[in-house]
């Protein structure tokens, strides 16, 4: 939006991105940035736009604000999906139904797979073996230090399983 309406009115007063770009003072390719929105110009560069073209510094300003806000959102939904990938998130929906079940009836399963430990040795042991209770085990004892209360929400695991 930003750079649409700068490019916009750069065309309207005739003035190629080298024209604007000599007047205020940068290079056409920085021009040609911003007009795709590659680039976000800092406050002077809002500033001189604003008065070569014309335009309102505070709508420029606004703009500005506006997709740093949308930059930012995305960068933290990137981070948010590479701690999430980091972290082994499952799916529930992807394991054997009657593992489905038991986490179902035992919500304090899930926060027990929740620890970032416990759910990585866990993914990394169902992956290669079928055996369930077989794949707990391995997380207790692999994870010793595990508070009680997701000891006993894995060990409730084991039991339920047929």
């Amino acid at each position: 939006m930003l750079g649409n309406l700068i490019a916009e009115a750069r065309k309207k007063k005739g003035w190629t991105q080298k024209d604007l770009a000599d007047r205020i003072g940068t290079s056409s390719s920085y021009i040609s940035m911003i007009e795709s929105e590659e680039k976000i110009p800092n406050d002077l560069t809002l500033d001189l736009l604003a008065d070569k073209l014309g335009l309102g510094k505070e709508r420029l300003h606004g703009l500005a604000e506006d997709k740093r806000l949308d930059n930012e959102v995305i960068k933290l939904k990137q981070r948010h999906a590479a701690i999430a990938e980091k972290r082994g998130e499952y799916n529930p929906e992807e394991l054997p139904g009657n593992l489905q079940s038991l986490i179902k009836k035992h919500p304090e399963i899930t926060e027990a797979l929740n620890d970032p430990v416990a759910l990585k040795v866990f993914l990394a042991v169902h992956k290669t073996s079928s055996d369930v209770k077989e794949t707990c085990k391995i997380i207790l004892d692999s994870l010793p230090s595990m508070p009680d209360k997701k000891r006993k929400a894995i060990l409730t695991l084991i039991e339920g399983i047929e």
